[in-house]
């Protein structure tokens, strides 16, 4: 590709240009270099098709010597060279490929493609779909999260129900637990308990509500008992006497 290099140095002393980006990987190649113009004094320095107006050679990679100079010229003089670029060498300004059309199927070589006037959003109708995305993604590093406590305190408010104090005896019917102070609780935990390990016929409502046999929350005999609702009041239901109840809590 012929393009104009505009990254150079001029001394006029030493009749040299060093291209300052071309390296020993890329290094210059005299049989690339066409054409070199001071464009201040309308006077060509070097055309590789005419010998008479200067011989060069390339030393160091990138610095071009002149057998001879113009007179007059000076190291600030402005310069056109125009040089055949290999794909590996420094790129000054790239090429522009106008669409006309549709591009064919397959692979197509186009450089850079610049397009402009493009929206800033776009809206999308239909479905848009995306193939072979997976369905989990694997995180890796560190996950941090901000703000959240290292710990939770508990208040243990166990014995702190009226008519508590141990377990409580029922002889058929409903006793009544009330939080001291009347505040509700965020868990409660009920156990009765008649000593056979079997199915105790009993319920308990932590709604405030009166429980029966068929109406409430089942207990079994001698299992805790875990309800988590907030509550100040919890009634129990025993189908027959001789049943010790007993309701703890915990308020978060």
């Amino acid at each position: 590709m012929r393009q104009v290099v505009t990254n150079y140095s001029f001394d006029t002393t030493a009749q040299t240009i060093t291209l300052t980006d071309f390296t020993s990987v890329d290094p210059v190649a005299l049989e690339r270099l066409f054409l070199v113009t001071d464009v201040t004094r309308n006077e060509i320095v070097y055309s590789f098709a005419d010998p008479t107006i200067a011989s060069a050679v390339v030393s160091n990679n990138n610095v071009i010597t002149f057998s001879s100079l113009p007179g007059g010229v000076s190291n600030s003089d402005h310069l056109q060279i125009i040089y055949e670029a290999k794909s590996t060498d420094p790129i000054y300004e790239y090429p522009v490929t106008e669409l006309t059309g549709a591009l064919p199927a397959g692979a197509n070589a186009l450089g850079t493609v610049e397009v402009t006037n493009f929206p800033a959003t776009q809206p999308v109708s239909g479905t848009v779909d995306v193939n072979n995305f997976p369905a989990t993604q694997a995180i890796s590093g560190t996950v941090s999260v901000s703000d959240f406590p290292a710990t939770t305190d508990v208040q243990d408010i166990y014995g702190t129900f009226d008519n508590f104090g141990g377990w409580q005896t029922t002889d058929g019917g409903v006793l009544t637990f009330n939080v001291a102070g009347g505040s509700a609780v965020d868990m409660l935990w009920v156990r009765i308990d008649d000593g056979s390990g079997g199915n105790a016929i009993a319920t308990c409502d932590p709604s405030g509500g009166t429980p029966t046999a068929t109406a409430g929350v089942p207990l079994d005999d001698g299992i805790d008992k875990p309800i988590t609702l907030k509550t100040s009041t919890v009634k129990v239901y025993s189908s027959t006497s001789a049943k010790y109840v007993k309701v703890w809590g915990y308020r978060y």
